[in-house]
């Protein structure tokens, strides 16, 4: 789902003696309850000094920097689009600094090398006690590479495609420096099953565009990916489902609601909730756990609804991003948090791709209701993303009125968004965290299977 980034760029032109700054530098962001890691990348080639930023802990690396000027040890850089800045000065071999964004100011302090790498315990270790294959899926011109793995004796096994959340990810959902889908697919095919993870459209060694991609798209892949698991004579063509994961949850029962080749279904973090209020719910759970202040909180939430009303009424994207301008010009005229106008406005493309377009269209009430496979739903307590709580009301509901085979419900208190035990259900504790994926997730969906796909 949408994240609200926090950091964005710089470049350093670093004086008479660039070498003094140049190499790998790390630091933290401290923002109360959200700690921020960041590493800060400096090269100097022939007196030209460039720079690069990781936002470690939001899985975002090697970000362009620009807008920097250098006096002395003294080094400053904004990014105007984020109301972003930084001032530092190299002292003693540290750069001691304040980042401002949105008036807030917060000290920066950036040391050399960077830290050391989380475990992942979770992650299989080679030798594995089954098969994994290289595979290849068509779905219309597009090619999709991925990987099947299956027990290595047996068969026909009941089968189970992994579908990813928003934005492009690889087979092993890669995000945040966690592979959640490596680790599920180790565990169900440890299970006994066969599971298929693939690279989404035009990401890692698949070809095609994500760009021009929406729902309507991956719920084509989802079920190319079906009718490729029913061919092969190691699947039981009867037992063959979907887990989806996020975005994935919209994915899953839009494939299961087109083709009864897709027997059972599972969604982790599936959205129910109408997706305009899905976004507003997250984006205040976000900022709220983020230190921000009631009042931005509140400002974000009237602005953002202005927004999704000229979605929901403008189809056509030059009209929509004319709208939008002017939403946000009226937001700065009036006087009324002009830094959030300047974040939203630097985030309002997102708004505009098809991915975005077709969840604004998805009806998850109706689309769950035509159900008629069995259906497991998990959300985590702490999940900020796609809430617990409300998604679990809104599943009920559709579920109930429907015509479901059965559904089950299940709320894991402590886990965030990708299903880890957490504190706070932040962004930033999902790469801080050693646990790729919480067991209690993992055997709930185990018993599950083990009740509902035989």
């Amino acid at each position: 789902m949408r994240i609200l980034a926090i950091l964005a760029a710089c470049v350093a032109t670093l004086g008479a003696q660039p070498s003094a700054f140049e190499g790998a530098w790390s630091g933290t962001l401290d923002a109360g309850a959200m700690k921020l890691r960041i590493g800060l990348h400096i090269k100097s080639e022939e007196g030209n000094v460039s720079a690069t930023l990781d936002s470690l802990d939001q899985g975002a690396f090697g970000i362009p920097l620009e807008s920097v000027t250098v006096e002395g040890s003294r080094i400053r850089f904004a990014k105007q689009s984020l109301g972003l800045s930084y001032e530092g000065t190299l002292i003693g071999g540290q750069i001691e600094g304040t980042l401002t964004q949105g008036g807030q100011k917060l000290p920066l302090r950036f040391e050399r090398g960077m830290p050391k790498a989380t475990a992942r315990p979770q992650y299989p270790v080679p030798p594995l006690p089954y098969d994994a294959e290289e595979v290849t899926v068509a779905s219309g011109d597009v090619r999709l590479a991925g990987t099947l793995t299956h027990p290595k004796q047996g068969g026909p096994f009941a089968a189970i495609l992994l579908v990813t959340g928003s934005g492009p990810q690889d087979r092993d959902e890669t995000v945040f420096g966690q592979k959640p889908f490596l680790v599920i697919s180790d565990y169900l095919t440890r299970a006994g099953y066969a599971v298929l993870r693939l690279d989404d459209r035009g990401t890692a060694k698949s070809t095609g565009s994500f760009a021009t991609a929406g729902l309507a798209e991956f719920t084509d892949d989802a079920l190319a990916a079906i009718a490729w698991l029913k061919a092969r004579s190691d699947v039981a063509g009867k037992r063959i489902g979907i887990l989806g994961h996020s975005e994935g949850g919209m994915v899953g029962p839009l494939a299961a609601v087109r083709s009864d080749d897709v027997t059972f279904l599972i969604m982790l973090a599936g959205p129910a909730q109408p997706f305009d209020e899905l976004l507003a719910e997250q984006s205040a759970g976000l900022m709220r756990v983020g230190g921000a202040p009631e009042a931005a909180i509140q400002a974000n939430l009237e602005v953002s609804r202005r927004l999704y009303s000229v979605m929901r009424e403008e189809p056509d994207n030059a009209k929509a991003r004319e709208r939008f301008h002017q939403v946000l010009a009226d937001w700065k005229y009036d006087g009324k948090q002009p830094e959030l106008a300047a974040q939203l406005e630097a985030g309002m493309a997102k708004l505009l791709t098809p991915e975005i377009r077709s969840a604004f269209a998805y009806s998850a009430a109706e689309t769950l209701a035509k159900l008629r496979c069995p259906v497991l739903a998990l959300f985590g307590g702490k999940d900020l993303q796609v809430p617990a709580d409300s998604n679990l009301k809104a599943a009920a509901a559709a579920f109930t009125a429907g015509h479901v085979a059965s559904f089950t419900l299940v709320k894991l208190a402590g886990l965030n968004h990708l299903f880890q035990t957490a504190k706070t259900g932040s962004v930033t504790e999902y790469g801080q965290s050693e646990e790729t994926i919480s067991p209690r997730a993992l055997e709930t969906i185990g018993t599950w299977l083990r009740a509902n796909v035989r």
